[in-house]
């Protein structure tokens, strides 16, 4: 399955993806006691609450990445995370990141599932999958 099934969103997209399955990246907090549940906050400013399907087996801080569905109170209910390892948490620019989600979001093909952005500088056609850039073409005219 590919990762367009789960569109990258932010934490004030949720409300147009409930019900669907969706990644959200942020910074993991508040971990409750028995680890069934977390706090992400998101590079637009958002705490949306991460609900396990089971308790954590290990502590979640700092950058993390989530699978899961959306419910009806814009929490996550989570099917997988990745934890990223701290010497990538300190330097990774969440604010960029969101910039790049919320550009990419604006431009998503529904009947493709391919983000595309056409004559993005000058003549260049880029189409873009949000983990890879590829210049296309030059000059179409």
């Amino acid at each position: 399955m590919s990762d367009f099934s789960k569109p990258r969103v932010n934490g004030k997209m949720l409300p147009s993806f409930k019900g669907r399955t969706v990644c959200l990246l942020g910074n993991a907090k508040d971990v409750d006691s028995n680890g069934t549940a977390f706090t992400l906050s998101t590079g637009d400013g958002q705490d949306v609450k991460v609900i396990m399907q089971e308790p954590l087996g290990e502590y979640v801080s700092g950058l993390t990445e989530v699978h899961g569905n959306v419910d009806a109170q814009n929490n996550i209910n989570c099917q997988s995370y990745i934890a990223f390892p701290k010497e990538i948490s300190d330097t990774f620019d969440l604010g960029l990141y969101n910039d790049a989600v919320e550009l990419t979001s604006r431009f998503r093909s529904p009947q493709t599932k391919i983000l595309k952005y056409y004559n993005f500088v000058g003549d260049l056609e880029i189409v873009h999958t949000f983990h890879d850039a590829f210049v296309v073409g030059l000059n179409h005219a």
